[in-house]
């Protein structure tokens, strides 16, 4: 882990408030799904595969779910703004 200036700590945790209150828009599946393959809890992202075993589907199944969340997401960042972010 590299040492953060108190800026990009500051900018990494209203990133990280911002993320979650997207996530407050999906379904509880959806959720889980983004929570597991970007790590958002443990840093500890998971593969396609491995999610699909978790909730007992093909991880082309999981791959489908990540794109319509994508979709939903990209289409909600845009109205709040969100590309501030993508730098980080």
């Amino acid at each position: 882990m590299s040492i953060q200036n108190p800026e990009e700590a500051v900018m990494r945790q209203h990133m990280r408030e911002e993320i979650y209150d997207l996530l407050r828009g999906l379904d509880s599946r959806e959720k889980q799904v983004m929570v597991l393959r970007y790590g958002f809890k443990d840093n500890q992202p998971k593969s396609l595969a491995e999610i699909g075993r978790l909730f007992r589907v093909s991880k082309e199944r999981v791959r489908k779910i990540e794109k319509k969340i994508m979709i939903k997401l990209r289409d909600e960042g845009i109205r709040r703004n969100l590309s501030r972010y993508m730098i980080l």
